[in-house]
């Protein structure tokens, strides 16, 4: 039986960082990293087809100091495509409508998504009381401090962007850096002035979003290159037993063995990390199942640019919870030019959702003819698509429903019963990519 020091099961973007973090500190770490499909990076799978370029996963990085550094010692800074200025620009569908989103707090005060009432209640912000509750929704912190207007917007920014339910999503857990000003000097507002007035350094300019040449996947491909034979694909962990201080991990595949592993790290959706641990430890795997997910169906869609009535000048739009299944649509060649043809422009079109999970099984046809529709109707599309791929995503955006931190608290309580075992990934702390990129990020 073969021994390591470190076993990671799952090669998504957590996986695949902490095994570069942990073999660039230690370089003869006997490192293993078992990934069940038979390509490594997870939901980082980029797709060119036709000219165009489909993201199965995530659209973009948001950049800060730590993916600077990271993409520095990777060698692939070079490689770093920064979104166009458009990015910066984006709309919520309110009433059928595409109304633009305000950029910062003043812009609100001249924005029609709230109504003169509504933007009087914004004054009072500082004098409000702190919330008292822990599991507080999305929908209920927003409103509780600017107002009842302020909910379409939530129930937008969940349902856009969290593919969730802001009446069910745990405002500590989805927006912590906001309840913690709240909480710390009564008002957001007042927190956000303090916190940019007592930065010691200025911020560094970034653009808000960046890619890499040839897509997200370039990331994964160089961490892939840098585990070299110490990634195994195909190579699914189907058992996970305590032996001492040590564990014995079963895996699958065309080559069904034991290794033992001194730590182990799953990488895993929390389903998957709930039938490993079971057999040790009942309670962990309870809470582990209870973290749902959401599943998205993303149709991309191009045509000749003259064909778009609209100017397709921004990010794209966000779109609320209401009954329909549509989550939003980003003009991915807006963002990123080199995404379509020249003269083409290419949109991804997202449905489906917590609230709509039988979307991500309509056919192809169905879904292409739905996202056909919406290009017409909110970008003022003319006749038929010109090129159409559908990308599925299931189970890919945990939801961070009420009571989620309390659930990390008994997950961190459990997991301290068994030294060398650790849960990594987008189900517990960060779901943007970027936050899994850090060595000990998305530890819970």
């Amino acid at each position: 039986m073969d021994d390591h020091d470190l076993l990671i099961a799952g090669a998504g973007a957590a996986g695949l960082a902490r095994a570069w973090f942990r073999l660039a500190a230690a370089p003869s770490l006997r490192l293993c990293v078992a990934e069940a499909a038979p390509r490594a990076g997870g939901w980082m799978r980029s797709v060119p087809r036709d000219g165009y370029l489909c993201e199965a996963g995530p659209q973009g990085f948001r950049p800060n100091e730590a993916t600077d550094e990271l993409c520095a010692a990777l060698g692939v800074a070079g490689d770093v495509v920064p979104a166009a200025a458009a990015a910066q620009r984006r709309w919520v569908l309110l009433r059928g409508r595409m109304v633009a989103l305000p950029a910062g707090p003043g812009q609100f005060l001249a924005s029609p998504l709230l109504s003169f009432g509504d933007k009087l209640r914004l004054f009072g912000e500082p004098w409000r009381r702190r919330g008292d509750d822990p599991e507080e929704s999305m929908a209920d912190f927003l409103v509780r401090r600017f107002g009842r207007g302020t909910r379409p917007l939530a129930e937008a920014l969940a349902h856009g962007i969290f593919a969730g339910d802001a009446a069910r999503l745990e405002m500590a857990s989805m927006f912590p850096l906001l309840t913690e000003l709240e909480q710390r000097h009564g008002s957001v507002v007042r927190g956000l002035f303090r916190r940019k007035r007592d930065r010691s350094k200025p911020r560094v300019q970034r653009p808000v979003l960046c890619s890499f040449r040839g897509g997200m996947a370039g990331l994964a491909d160089r961490f892939v290159r840098e585990l070299g034979d110490r990634l195994l694909l195909g190579t699914p962990v189907q058992s996970l037993q305590k032996d001492g201080d040590h564990y014995v991990v079963g895996f699958g595949g065309a080559r069904p063995r034991s290794v033992r592993a001194r730590e182990v790290a799953l990488a895993l959706p929390s389903a998957a990390a709930a039938a490993l641990v079971a057999g040790f430890d009942p309670a962990l795997a309870a809470d582990l199942q209870q973290i749902r997910s959401a599943s998205v169906a993303s149709v991309y869609l191009g045509a000749p640019r003259e064909r778009f009535a609209h100017p397709l000048d921004g990010f794209g739009c966000l779109a609320p919870k209401h009954d329909s299944p549509l989550l939003g649509v980003l003009l991915c060649s807006s963002v990123f030019p080199d995404h379509a043809p020249r003269g083409h422009a290419l949109l991804r079109v997202m449905t489906g959702g917590a609230e709509h999970p039988r979307e991500i099984d309509r056919s192809d046809a169905e879904l292409c003819a739905q996202a056909a529709g919406h290009a017409r109707a909110l970008f003022g599309l003319s006749g038929e698509p010109t090129f159409l791929h559908v990308e599925r995503c299931r189970d890919a955006i945990a939801q961070f429903e009420k009571g989620h931190r309390a659930r990390l608290e008994r997950i961190g309580a459990r997991l301290s019963h068994h030294p060398g075992l650790s849960l990594l990934g987008a189900c517990y702390r960060q779901i943007a990519v970027v936050g899994q990129w850090t060595a000990e990020g998305s530890r819970p």
